[in-house]
């Protein structure tokens, strides 16, 4: 009698997935059950905790990590046409928030290790009209803050900070959003934890903190229906700041699972001389928000990708260049060769799977698929 032949195993495996519990369950059941769903004490109670968690002495929950960064913009109060320097290589959001502003985006060309601004390029960005820069900590790796912030105080620029990708991130033993610039954080569905859509800003001034609530509520700063400030309805419900609770309850487990996975990852793609790590270094704690590769130029990542989508393994692309997106190119007659390494890395960039749940065995089919199209 013939054997039979095992079948072979027809993996399905998610770009990114939140990992929601049992805890997560109850705790929204409860609020559900409480019958308030609006703002209320449950809100406040995970900006507290969060703030904690950062290392912050305030922070202000709205409904996006994008309401978040458009917060800390306005707290700058720059007079219109003012310059902001920041990347672009990033998502859209920090762009936008300079020009939600009436204020003027200036790029400065990316590190080739890091993926982060290159300090050594912003002096030569600088001009008269420079009144800030806007940081991304790109993928959960920190912009080299100590020199940025020398450069800050040279030129007296004010700082914000992007930290949607990089909740748990440490550098120089300090959480990103607790050096004492407005943080934005992201809650969204694919990030470490999760509050469906939410985000988060990190300060440490009381008046600022004041300002951003009213700004968040439409501009009421109390008094029932009056409005002091031209605001935005940003705010975030008690739903999603419960779940926001029972996620952050278990925040460092699961930026250890992410990087078990991350170790994997890189334990099996190590010889592999056609791709390039994620840049790694002592005295720095990266949190895990995504695992990528950068293909060898001779490389076809357009086939990679589609052979990879067709092995139930899904994929994405961080970031096209920000200076080639249609409206920021028209806008500001940006050409293609203006930043060259942002322009590079973009085009050979290639993320996997990465979620806390992720099996070895799912690490290991990724990468053996993965082997076998690079070799062909």
């Amino acid at each position: 009698m013939k054997k039979s032949k095992k079948k072979p195993i027809n993996y399905q495996i998610p770009f990114s997935k939140p990992y929601i519990d049992k805890n997560d369950k109850v705790g929204l059941l409860s609020i559900l059950n409480a019958g308030r769903l609006g703002r209320g004490p449950t809100l406040e109670n995970f900006e507290k905790n969060f703030a904690k968690y950062i290392g912050t002495k305030y922070a202000t929950a709205v409904n996006s990590g994008s309401s978040g960064l458009h917060l800390c913009t306005r707290l700058l109060n720059l007079p219109a046409g003012s310059e902001v320097i920041t990347t672009p290589f990033s998502y859209v959001s920090p762009t936008y928030c300079i020009l939600y502003e009436r204020l003027k985006p200036v790029f400065v060309d990316i590190d080739k290790d890091t993926l982060n601004i290159n300090p050594n390029l912003i002096k030569k960005a600088i001009s008269p009209k420079t009144k800030a820069i806007l940081l991304v900590h790109i993928l959960g790796y920190p912009c080299d803050i100590k020199s940025i912030f020398k450069i800050a105080k040279e030129y007296k620029l004010k700082i914000i900070e992007d930290g949607c990708e990089a909740i748990g991130t440490e550098c120089h033993h300090k959480k990103i959003g607790s050096f004492g610039n407005p943080t934005a954080f992201s809650f969204y569905n694919n990030k470490q934890i999760t509050t469906g859509e939410g985000g988060m800003v990190c300060l440490d001034n009381l008046n600022d903190k004041k300002f951003l609530d009213t700004l968040r509520n439409q501009g009421r700063s109390g008094r029932y229906l009056i409005h002091e400030y031209l605001g935005y309805n940003y705010g975030l419900n008690e739903l999603s700041a419960g779940l926001g609770i029972t996620q952050l309850k278990k925040i460092n487990l699961v930026l250890e699972k992410r990087k078990k996975i991350a170790d994997k990852y890189n334990k099996e793609l190590k010889k592999l001389t056609c791709l390039t790590l994620p840049y790694e270094t002592d005295g720095i704690k990266r949190s895990w928000f995504s695992y990528f590769v950068i293909l060898n130029k001779k490389l076809n990542r357009d086939w990679i990708i589609k052979q990879l989508e067709m092995k139930g393994i899904s994929t994405r692309i961080f970031f096209p260049p920000l200076h080639l997106q249609p409206y920021i190119k028209k806008s500001f007659n940006f050409k293609e060769g203006m930043f060259p390494i942002t322009e590079e890395i973009s085009k050979h960039i290639l993320s996997l799977p990465l979620f806390a749940e992720m099996k070895e065995s799912e690490v290991e089919y990724v990468c053996n698929i993965l082997k076998s199209l690079v070799k062909k």
